[in-house]
């Protein structure tokens, strides 16, 4: 029933926004015609019914004839007022009462004055109508191309000798400003990211876009990532010079291969787990500020030696911060004990599928905010 009522529903939008589908424009003779002879239908029913009726029947009439024809439909205003000016002469004529001509008469003038009101808003407010679907129409094709030119920043896997990397996001809107990255470099380097756009929608979605091209261009000329996460957040404090109070958090790590020293920068980004042969260490339970809030500022280095078989999760906060309906919070205690339990036993894409399956039961099968999930093994070199 619901299918049905959609797809009635759609047709009616596209024969009132005059769709050139050929379809529609079979139907839009025959609708016409049924429209058109709505009008001396009411004559009869008017004339049957007698002089007295206070209904108004041509009234349905002019609107659908406004509604199929559009500003012509002001033409179906003096074809009901003939209909009613004959139905009533023949009225009159019947009860041989030619006093009634002057109540006739002025409840005709009521009535076309009427109908052209109730045209005119008709037309107006389709016209309207059509204006805005046509807009909205615009801005679903831009996001669904802003949205597809935002997946294809960011990839879902890489796999080098011995690190593994797989991401996923959500956006809560068509597009968002959650982010992650990740790209290899150098011989033996790789550089990764998670970070949040303060907002949601086209604007977060442009600037987490411009933030991924600066990392991009400047995550090849250093290894340092606090000096990538200091010119990041000068680039953007002079980019909107604090007219709108926007600011990006960011976990930045560069990962040796070789060696498995991860060098990283949290820039407002807390939270990511290392699991260490069943044990969980919480890395980045401090951070800097987020980029973009202050110009010269000295970011943190800091620095931990993996080890071969250490499993990294992090995480953006749409997904600790999840609600459920009774506003209780998913909680970075769940995501931890989750992440222990399954990540020994399960493959990475099968993991963060699996998180975010205990995420969108917890909030009842939608994303209350954007989300992102990125997981990081450091394999032994044998594997």
């Amino acid at each position: 029933m619901r299918q049905f009522l959609d797809l009635l529903d759609s047709k009616m939008e596209q024969i009132v926004l005059r769709s050139k589908n050929a379809e529609i424009e079979s139907l839009r003779s025959p609708l016409g015609l049924v429209t058109v002879g709505m009008l001396p239908m009411a004559a009869v029913v008017k004339y049957l019914t007698g002089p007295y009726n206070a209904l108004d029947l041509f009234i349905f009439g002019v609107v659908l004839c406004c509604i199929v024809f559009r500003h012509f439909g002001f033409l179906s205003v003096i074809a009901a007022l003939i209909l009613d000016l004959g139905v009533k002469y023949l009225e009159i004529e019947r009860l041989q009462r030619p006093d009634l001509w002057p109540k006739f008469l002025l409840d005709l003038g009521v009535h076309a004055l009427e109908w052209t009101l109730v045209c005119a808003f008709a037309v107006i407010t389709l016209k309207k109508w059509a204006i805005l679907r046509t807009i909205k129409q615009r801005t679903d094709d831009d996001l669904a191309l802003a949205k597809s030119l935002q997946g294809s920043l960011a990839r879902k896997v890489c796999r080098l000798r011995q690190v593994s990397i797989r991401g996923s996001i959500h956006q809560c809107d068509s597009v968002g400003g959650d982010f992650y990255y990740f790209r290899p470099f150098g011989k033996k380097m790789v550089s990764f990211c998670v970070g949040d756009v303060m907002g949601k929608g086209l604007s977060a979605s442009l600037l987490m876009a411009m933030v991924m091209s600066f990392v991009y261009e400047w995550g090849k000329q250093s290894c340092n990532p606090a000096k990538i996460a200091a010119r990041l957040s000068h680039r953007l404090s002079h980019l909107w010079d604090g007219r709108r109070g926007w600011f990006i958090t960011i976990f930045y790590g560069i990962l040796d291969e070789e060696t498995g020293v991860l060098d990283y920068c949290a820039a407002g980004q807390q939270g990511g787990f290392l699991l260490r042969q069943g044990r969980i260490i919480e890395i980045a339970t401090e951070c800097d500020p987020p980029l973009g809030v202050m110009d010269d500022y000295a970011y943190t280095p800091h620095s931990v030696q993996l080890e071969p078989g250490d499993h990294l999760l992090f995480f953006t906060d749409g997904a600790y911060e999840a609600r459920s309906e009774k506003g209780e919070l998913f909680g970075t205690e769940r995501l931890k004990t989750l992440f222990r339990e399954w990540a020994p036993k399960l493959k990475d894409s099968d993991l963060i599928a699996k998180l975010e399956q205990e995420v969108l039961a917890h909030t009842g099968g939608s994303y209350t905010d954007d989300t992102t999930l990125l997981s990081v093994r450091y394999h032994d070199p044998v594997d």
